[in-house]
């Protein structure tokens, strides 16, 4: 066959370019049209930020969850898995636009979106990929199956991400290549703001910026290493980034976690990690295939074919023999779409910046399976890291040879059908959800539940709301329960406290209830429960509702 005459090809590209932008708008804007009618879908990881917000507003500390130990005595700690970004940035529009939460919500995760994607544009055409291939990917990552199955609810902070890892790259491209010293001065800054409000978004944002300094700076410490002339001068701009990098992840660590254990020091119980050979392939295999083969929904294929009801998946315990070559054999097309591309691109750069964040998000998950922390692995985790892959992939699907063309088809075949499968599942957790739409802080928004027992909670709400609103603090069970009471008073989350001496948890918590004048105890707890053990001193209401009982009881022991 002769080469294509080249009107045709621009007609062609024309017609993908059009294509794309078509299909990834319709999605979205018939999202965003169905969650402006209904109202956004909130997650548990919401939840515990949104119940962090309330207690923060009730005089407790920033941050925190408020939890009772084994030994009766009530704690305060940073809630180390969900940074405040999650809440902090939808409240405080909010507060600019005078509207209620979960509208907030919708609004800041709308606007991320778009202006990740004018940003991720911006990024892709400043490393000359061509617009075809430029929304092409853009379509592939809106069709993402953790996309599809989350972002497009409206409420996963990690879409805030797509904005702050494409205006990383984009400031270490603009900071090496500018010359005048204000200039730097001023990008820096920009740096360290984009750098706190990623983290403050996702702690795993720490990930990118690793690997996104750690190219820039090496690089260019090398060149000013080689450089006849300044190299003092040109050895210390090279390395300011690096310090910015470094004093954003000291604050945002030291200020929030201080004192806290962070997510990656929680180790799972009971276990040492008995390594064999078997074993040894999995640490290093499950992150690779997690990572790169989340682009695609192939990290699913790890041991078993995935359901399309599940949003998003994570680590699978084990791997079989099977399960390792069949990883091996989606691998290596894919590392070798990168390899091909740093041949072949004039963007060099850029596939060494995606080979380094795949290798450091690699080794993070490999080293949290090597410690056995707590620390687990979901594909939208990796989304900094797929906004770097994903371009080469499309690449190599336009450009590449017919081997890698057929793989990549294969590939973006089953990324599409899996994110498309997922949407209806996406539309039945709004069908199984209820609304909360009453509470003066928490409006706007629905949870999922399985369980129709919302009406008698409100009726508990308004129990407490008549005469107990101030210097309360509720003990709920879960965090959708305490929102459906709609009181905005303080909320201490319990596990076992339905077996606990009530006498006990108020003699041993005096100095906490005198510090934040807490003046009542509310608790809430199924009917079919044992009932509460309390000195009827204390007991100043007690009712039930169906099938909860609440208890009213005063803080004050007895003698004062």
């Amino acid at each position: 066959m002769g080469d294509v005459p080249e009107n045709m090809m621009s007609s062609a590209n024309k017609y993908i370019i059009r294509g794309s932008i078509a299909i990834t708008s319709t999605l979205l804007l018939v999202c965003l049209g169905i969650i402006i009618y209904i109202g956004p879908w909130i997650n548990c990881d919401i939840l515990e930020g949104l119940l962090s917000l309330n207690n923060y507003l009730g005089g407790m500390g920033f941050h925190q969850r408020i939890e009772l130990d084994d030994d009766n005595i009530i704690k305060q700690g940073i809630l180390s898995y969900w940074p405040p970004g999650q809440y902090v940035y939808s409240w405080a529009v909010a507060q600019l636009l005078h509207i209620n939460i979960g509208n907030a919500v919708t609004v800041t995760s709308f606007l991320f979106l778009i202006a990740g994607f004018i940003c991720y544009y911006y990024l892709l055409l400043h490393f000359r990929f061509s617009k075809k291939v430029i929304f092409f990917t853009i379509l592939v990552l809106t069709y993402q199956r953790f996309f599809t199955g989350l972002f497009l609810k409206m409420n996963a902070v990690d879409v805030y991400l797509i904005f702050f890892s494409c205006a990383t790259v984009l400031l270490y491209e603009k900071y090496y290549t500018v010359n005048k010293q204000q200039h730097r001065a001023g990008i820096l800054l920009l740096m360290l703001l984009t750098f706190l409000g990623g983290l403050y978004s996702k702690n795993s944002f720490t990930l990118l910026i690793i690997s996104v300094t750690a190219y820039y700076v090496v690089t260019h410490f090398i060149k000013a290493v080689k450089s006849e002339s300044g190299k003092i001068k040109k050895l210390f701009v090279s390395g300011l980034p690096a310090l910015v990098a470094l004093t954003s992840v000291l604050v945002f660590y030291f200020l929030l976690y201080a004192q806290n254990r962070t997510p990656f020091s929680q180790r799972v119980e009971a276990n040492t990690l008995q390594l064999s050979f078997l074993k040894i392939l999995n640490i290093f295999i499950k992150p690779a295939i997690q990572s790169l083969g989340a682009c695609f929904s192939l990290d699913a294929f790890m041991l078993h074919i995935p359901s399309v009801q599940n949003s998003y998946f994570s680590y699978f315990t084990d791997f079989t023999w099977q399960g390792i070559a069949g990883s091996l054999i989606m691998l290596v097309p894919l590392v070798y779409a990168v390899v091909w591309f740093h041949k072949k691109s004039e963007s060099k750069s850029f596939a060494l910046i995606a080979a380094i964040a795949v290798i450091v998000y690699t080794g993070f998950f490999a080293v949290a399976i090597i410690r056995q922390t707590d620390v687990y692995a979901e594909d939208r985790l990796f989304l900094p890291m797929i906004l770097l892959v994903i371009p080469i992939y499309a690449s190599a699907f336009f450009e590449g040879s017919k081997w890698l063309k057929l793989s990549m088809s294969v590939f973006i075949a089953v990324s599409l059908f899996f994110g498309i499968a997922s949407i209806p599942n996406t539309f039945q957790y709004y069908k199984n959800s209820t609304e909360i739409n009453s509470s003066k802080l928490m409006s706007g928004f629905i949870v999922h539940t399985p369980y129709d027992d919302f009406k008698e909670l409100k009726k508990i709400g308004n129990a407490i709301k008549d005469n107990y609103t101030d210097n309360n603090l509720i003990m709920a069970f879960n965090a959708e329960r305490f929102f459906a009471l709609n009181v905005n008073v303080p909320c201490i989350m319990y596990n076992a406290v339905k077996n606990a001496d009530v006498n006990d948890i108020v003699a041993k918590n005096t100095s906490f209830f005198h510090r934040h004048q807490i003046r009542y105890m509310t608790i809430v707890l199924p009917s079919a429960d044992k009932p509460l053990n309390i000195d009827e001193s204390l007991l100043i209401k007690k009712e039930t509702y169906n099938i909860y009982t609440l208890y009213i009881i005063s803080t004050i022991p007895l003698g004062n």
